[in-house]
């Protein structure tokens, strides 16, 4: 499965960055994105987490996927946001060997 191809990240134009390992993806500057203090909307930000999880996960845990006895997701999340972002934002993602047990 492609996250980029759902139609929401579509909608969203989430894409992968050319030097990407897989892991990383990307919210290409937009005004439509940006808010009233002229930064990246948190809801924006949000998505392209979320949407960053999810190729993680599926990467991870590919042989699951491919049993198709299982798929992946995010159960739980607790958002911080520690500073304003403006322009182009990346997202990538990780786990601990100790919680993919």
């Amino acid at each position: 499965m492609d996250v980029t191809k759902i139609p929401f990240n579509k909608f969203l134009d989430i894409k992968r960055p050319r030097d990407s390992a897989g892991e990383t993806l990307v919210l290409t500057k937009a005004d439509h994105f940006t808010n009233h203090l002229n930064t990246v909307n948190a809801g924006a930000q949000f998505a392209l987490g979320e949407a960053t999880s999810g190729e993680y996960l599926l990467q991870r845990f590919q042989a699951v996927v491919e049993k198709g006895t299982r798929i992946p997701v995010v159960k739980k999340t607790d958002t911080k946001f520690k500073k304003t972002a403006r322009g182009e934002i990346k997202a990538s993602a990780f786990i601990t060997d100790d919680i993919a047990a």
